[in-house]
């Protein structure tokens, strides 16, 4: 049996939808603005996440690997999905913009440890990696956190 790498895309939504209803919409106090994929207006978010964008050069927004195992196969897809978290704005503060980056980045693992499956649509949804980056200006300061997650098929 093969199975094909359809999944990606319902999996990639169902991982953006999970992280949405885990933050506070853009117009709430401390609102943070979700994007699926590369968003010029993200730059314009004060607090942003950005899922299946490559936060490095070399870096795919989403990248699957499959491997099949036993007389059936068993074919396991493995997705490794890239993303953002950002928290800046026009003052100095570090320390504030970097408690904010950690507590979106925290809000993002819990809801992952509350479903680990995304609604049925993975067999494992889990933060794989994080990569903080920090940033001053003459027009403020931002934080950003790369990260991946790892979504897991079974078939």
């Amino acid at each position: 049996m093969t199975v094909l790498f359809g999944v990606t895309a319902a999996a990639v939504d169902a991982l953006r939808d999970t992280i949405r209803a885990a933050l506070p919409m853009p117009d709430e106090a401390n609102g943070v603005a979700v994007f699926d994929g590369p968003a010029p207006e993200r730059a314009y978010a004060p607090r942003a996440v950005t899922i299946a964008a490559a936060f490095q050069d070399d870096q795919d927004a989403v990248e699957v690997t499959r491997t099949e195992s036993g007389a059936g196969p068993t074919v396991t897809e493995m997705l490794t999905v890239a993303g953002s978290v950002y928290a800046g704005g026009g003052n100095v503060d570090v320390d504030g913009y970097r408690d904010e980056a950690g507590a979106i980045l925290t809000a993002i693992e819990d809801a992952l440890r509350a479903d680990r499956t995304l609604g049925d649509v993975v067999a494992l949804a889990r933060l794989a990696s994080a990569q903080w980056l920090q940033g001053r200006d003459s027009k403020g300061t931002g934080v950003s956190i790369g990260f991946t997650i790892e979504l897991v098929s079974l078939a």
